[in-house]
């Protein structure tokens, strides 16, 4: 049985020794279908861990399409087995992102332990991928409401609380929203889409708003975990509260200031797909899933953009400083530019790629055009 104790780590080489071949193709998916893992890969990866025979093997249809995922369950313990995505898995990244979690984990962040494979490596080469195995968690997406964003900003509190403990040394990538040249080639992918006049629009107000980025370098700032969207954070609710069970997926792990990571999350819980149903509530998500995305409002949802910052400001036992507020919503809306950016051609249960596409730009050119609004009462 592999270990659990945290004093028991893997090793996280910078390299891993290349094992024997596969013994047949891999099935990596395409636009159309997620990628999926072959019976004799299973086996074969599973071999290479001191895992007990497992009862069943199914997939786990969770996170990035083109890295496939599978449930392996035990009489005792179950596990998520995960192939990184092909092109995405150089083994010194890999390392990073390992011995991010691992001291995550290490320094009480809600982190899934992962599992040494036989040779005691965090990770697993096989005819050129890369697999990890680790222990399954319970929960389901955080919720996108009140609750669901005070979770959040608990965790990602905690996360950058654990990673600041660390010594850090780590190869990892600088954070990506305080770079105008990635804000520019998101604008410039979304031109085909936006037209040239929309596109002039974002542009003038990204602009306007760079001096709050340029002022960043003096913020707290450390290790991220790059991703931080609702199905990264399981979670689990009970009488009303919800509880963060596990953050997944260290696959972006960088490093910046702390506030691009709560502007990446502040973008994902406080939009809002339809207008509010009703005033004052509970606190639940009030969005009508199927509502066309030309009826979203551009605002966010400013109750729980309050939830989340303000619950991450004060578990960190820090306020946000005046420059992390002023920046807040800009990186708000370069993340929403860049997510948008990455829309695939095929349709969507909201639409095409385009609507999509028109619905978000909105929403970023009112976060920029209202940057100047402190709304961290």
């Amino acid at each position: 049985m592999p270990s659990t104790r945290d004093d028991v780590r893997p090793l996280v080489p910078l390299h891993a020794p290349e094992l024997d071949a596969l013994p047949a193709e891999i099935d990596a998916g395409d636009a159309s279908r997620r990628a999926r893992f072959t019976p004799d890969e299973i086996r074969v990866v599973l071999s290479r861990y001191d895992v007990p025979p497992f009862r069943s093997v199914r997939e786990l249809p969770r996170g990035s399409e083109r890295s496939p995922k599978a449930l392996v369950e035990t009489p005792d313990a179950s596990f998520v087995l995960k192939r990184w995505t092909h092109g995405q898995d150089d083994p010194s990244r890999v390392a990073g992102a390992h011995a991010a979690q691992l001291a995550a984990r290490a320094h009480g962040a809600p982190v899934a332990p992962l599992f040494p494979t036989r040779s005691g490596s965090s990770m697993l080469v096989v005819g050129g991928f890369v697999y990890e195995l680790s222990s399954f968690m319970p929960g389901s997406a955080c919720p996108r409401d009140e609750a669901g964003a005070h979770a959040a900003g608990e965790a990602l509190a905690r996360l950058h609380a654990a990673l600041s403990r660390t010594d850090q040394a780590w190869r990892l990538p600088d954070s990506r929203l305080s770079s105008r040249e990635v804000a520019e080639h998101a604008l410039l992918a979304l031109e085909p889409r936006l037209g040239s006049e929309s596109v002039r629009q974002l542009r003038v107000a990204l602009d306007a708003t760079a001096h709050a980025i340029d002022s960043l370098a003096t913020c707290p700032s450390g290790v991220l975990h790059g991703d931080a969207h609702p199905g990264n954070l399981l979670a689990e609710r009970a009488s009303g509260a919800v509880r963060v069970t596990a953050i997944l997926d260290f696959a972006n792990v960088r490093r910046g200031p702390h506030v691009e990571e709560l502007a990446q999350a502040a973008s994902h819980w406080s939009l809002q797909s339809a207008p509010p149903r009703s005033e004052g509530g509970s606190g639940t998500s009030t969005d009508a899933p199927d509502a066309p995305p030309e009826t979203w409002p551009a605002e966010p949802n400013m109750r729980v953009l309050d939830a989340l910052v303000l619950t991450y400001a004060s578990a960190r036992g820090v306020p946000l400083t005046g420059p992390e507020r002023a920046a807040l919503r800009p990186l708000m809306a370069r993340s929403i530019l860049i997510e948008a950016s990455g829309l695939p051609d095929a349709p969507s249960p909201r639409g095409g790629a385009r609507p999509l596409a028109l619905a978000l730009a909105r929403k970023a050119l009112w976060l920029l055009e209202n940057a100047g609004s402190d709304h961290q009462r």
